[in-house]
C-alpha cells in the first residue's frame, strides 16, 4: 500500500514481529526446567548481626542482607522433628506447613542440631505449636529456650527463621562457613553461656 506522500506506509516498512514458538517448542523448553528446584529458601538469621552490620554500613542502608547463620537443606529437621522436605507452602505464601500425618506444626522453624531447652528436653519434647510448652510429664516449662550460642557468638533469642521465595533476588545469600560444605552451621557452642537469663533472653522465638 502506498501512502498519501507516495512512500511505503509505516506498517509495511517495519520488520514483522517474530511468530510465537510452536507448542512443541514451548513444551521442550518447559521440560528443561529443574523440577527439583525449591520454591522457597529457609534461613536462620541473626538480628544482632543485622544490627551490627547496619551500624557499620557506609551507606546506612536498611535493605542490605548479610550472610545468614544457616541455610536449611531438604534434610534439615524442623523444631517439630520432621525434615524441611515434608513441609509445603500454603497458597503461595512463605508459610511452610508440616505435612507429616498427625503433626500440628504450622510453620517450619529452624533448630540448631542438638539444641536442648533450658528445661533439659529436646524440641521434639515440646509442643510443635507456639509457644512450644514442654509436654514431658511433670515439666513446668512454658516455652522452649536454648541457652547455647550460635557460631556467630549470639544466643538463640537473637535469631529467627526466615522463609524467602525463590524469585526474591536476595533470597539465596551464602551462609556463614559455607566452605565447610555444611548448611547446618548454626549449631550450639559446646559450652553454653550460664549467665542468668534476663527478660530479653526469655523472649520466645517465633516463626518468621
Amino acid at each position: 500500500r502506498v501512502g498519501r506522500s507516495g512512500g511505503t506506509s509505516n506498517c509495511e516498512s517495519q520488520r514483522p514481529c517474530a511468530a510465537p514458538p510452536p507448542p512443541a517448542a514451548a513444551a521442550r523448553a518447559a521440560s528443561t526446567a529443574d523440577p527439583a528446584a525449591p520454591s522457597h529458601f529457609v534461613f536462620w538469621v541473626c538480628g544482632a548481626c543485622e544490627m551490627r552490620n547496619l551500624g557499620s554500613s557506609p551507606s546506612g542502608g536498611s535493605t542490605a542482607r548479610g550472610a545468614p547463620c544457616a541455610r536449611a537443606k531438604p534434610s534439615t529437621l524442623c523444631f517439630c522433628g520432621h525434615p524441611l522436605s515434608e513441609h509445603s507452602s500454603v497458597a503461595g505464601s512463605t508459610t511452610l506447613r508440616c505435612g507429616h500425618s498427625g503433626c500440628l506444626c504450622p510453620q517450619f522453624l529452624y533448630i540448631p542440631p542438638g539444641a536442648l531447652c533450658t528445661c533439659g528436653h529436646a524440641s521434639t519434647d515440646h509442643s510443635a505449636r507456639p509457644f512450644h510448652a514442654c509436654e514431658v510429664a511433670g515439666c513446668n516449662c512454658q516455652t522452649f529456650h536454648h541457652a547455647g550460642l550460635c557460631a556467630c557468638s549470639h544466643g538463640w533469642a537473637c535469631h529467627r527463621t526466615e522463609v524467602r521465595k525463590r524469585d526474591d533476588s536476595n533470597s539465596a545469600p551464602r551462609a556463614r562457613r559455607a566452605s565447610t560444605g555444611s548448611s547446618d552451621v548454626g549449631a550450639p557452642s559446646p559450652s553454653p553461656r550460664n549467665s542468668s537469663p534476663d527478660t530479653a533472653s526469655q523472649t520466645r522465638q517465633r516463626p518468621a
